[in-house]
């Protein structure tokens, strides 16, 4: 028998539990040994008489997303011995508010009427860039990392909020080279490939003259 010392619990966090692929017949390997445990509290011993070791005191708690883009859907045999808590995701208008407000009340405060009118083009644009990215770019087996999410939306916005109003002045073009600079570190530096940053810098020019009606070789 074997767990944590007497009197703890441990908890075992199990993150992209959908990411397994399917075998031929559809099993999961990864997910049958961990639905071993949950069926019979324990595993045999690989090694000859191959004994059973029983594990005690210990929880999972899985995380994945819905299926597709390298995600599977998970047997319920295995499901049936969660709990779930799901989330839907935020709708752009509610994050478009959120962010216009956290960059507005910065912009407004250090920068000219020309800069704070900036708020909405380069947050709508940055809203759109993060769908569009969720959408193309889903993880895989080769890319597992390929997962973004809110923070990295905030992160790119926390990264335009550090502008300089000394650098920047009155010029537009000088915060929107900030924007692309962050947009670029925060996503584009995550691809792996050639093929993935090709996309991502025409889907970053073509976001950007949406909705500044400025291209890359403008700024």
């Amino acid at each position: 028998v074997f767990g944590p010392p007497s009197g703890q619990k441990m908890v075992i966090s199990v993150d992209d539990l959908n990411m397994p692929m399917r075998e031929k017949y559809f099993a999961q390997p990864p997910i049958e040994i961990l639905r071993q445990w949950m069926d019979h509290s324990g595993w045999y011993e690989r090694k000859p008489p191959c004994a059973f070791r029983s594990l005690i005191d210990i929880q999972f708690v899985g995380c994945m997303g819905p299926p597709g883009g390298g995600r599977n859907i998970v047997t319920n045999r295995f499901l049936r011995h969660f709990n779930f808590l799901a989330f839907t995701d935020m709708s752009d208008e509610s994050t478009n508010r959120i962010f216009s407000q956290i960059l507005g009340a910065t912009l407004k405060e250090k920068f000219p009427q020309e800069i704070m009118e900036m708020t909405q083009p380069v947050v709508q644009a940055t809203v759109d860039l993060y769908n569009v990215i969720r959408q193309e770019m889903l993880p895989t087996p080769a890319k597992s990392h390929y997962t973004f999410n809110l923070r990295d939306l905030a992160r790119v916005m926390q990264g335009v909020l550090k502008a300089n109003p000394k650098d920047i002045g009155k010029d537009k073009k000088e915060l929107l080279s900030l924007w692309m600079h962050e947009s670029m570190r925060v996503f584009h530096d995550r691809l792996v490939n050639n093929e993935d940053k090709e996309w991502f810098n025409k889907t970053l020019s073509d976001v950007m003259k949406k909705h500044t009606q400025l291209e890359w070789k403008d700024v």
